[in-house]
């Protein structure tokens, strides 16, 4: 069984796989995830996606695999639904990609409102290019805001594509506790909350400036 938590940079999308895996993890001086025991074979073949066709990214996905199977590949995170979308604008090409690759399920994480899209700048800014937290709200209203209307479009893509099982989060829901247990407990049917609350306070207490500027 393998599932793709596919997201933009900065919306906790490595998070979500700690919690849902129980996978070893370390959290940096900027409060980024980062695993240690899992391998996201579709990650580094990213940047291919504007210029190489599907087969071929198929191929070098599963060759990746191959090579590291002494890693975990349950629960993989990346960036390539919306390289896919860049390239396409729609969400078809993404879904052969996947299914091609016997991927069991898609777990997306949207941007659709304008909080979502906040921290997910602000998130990107601070822990990918070490923005200070000032010059990273600045950056977003001066800039973050225009994306958001693609961001929606990016999801009505993905809603209207998906297969039966795949599911979706909105990002500003990971940062309601009880939202998040609860989508959770429905989504995976042996999963268990033991370990949320130790993972979920820890992670939350090293993320940047939590407080007004999320409202």
């Amino acid at each position: 069984m393998t599932e793709l938590i596919t997201y933009r940079g900065g919306s906790c999308g490595d998070f979500l796989r700690v919690l849902i895996s129980n996978c070893n993890y370390e959290i940096n001086d900027v409060g980024k995830i980062i695993n240690c025991d899992v391998f996201d074979y579709t990650r580094p073949i990213f940047e291919l996606i504007s210029s190489d066709e599907l087969n071929s990214l198929v191929t070098k996905c599963n060759k990746l695999k191959s090579k590291n199977f002494n890693k975990r590949t349950d629960y993989i995170t990346s960036h390539d639904y919306y390289a896919f979308h860049d390239r396409y604008d729609r969400a078809v090409e993404f879904f052969s990609f996947v299914s091609s690759l016997e991927i069991d399920r898609v777990l997306y994480i949207c941007t659709k409102s304008e909080k979502s899209a906040k921290i997910k700048s602000i998130n990107s800014l601070m822990k990918n290019q070490y923005f200070d937290f000032r010059s990273a709200i600045n950056f977003f209203d001066k800039y973050g805001i225009h994306q958001l209307e693609h961001h929606r479009n990016e999801a009505k893509n993905y809603l209207d594509s998906k297969r039966d099982c795949d599911i979706m989060i909105e990002l500003e829901c990971i940062y309601d506790k009880e939202y998040l247990r609860k989508f959770l407990l429905e989504n995976y049917d042996e999963w268990s909350d033991t370990n949320f609350d130790t993972i979920y306070d820890n992670y939350m207490s090293k993320q940047p400036n939590l407080g007004d500027w999320y409202g």
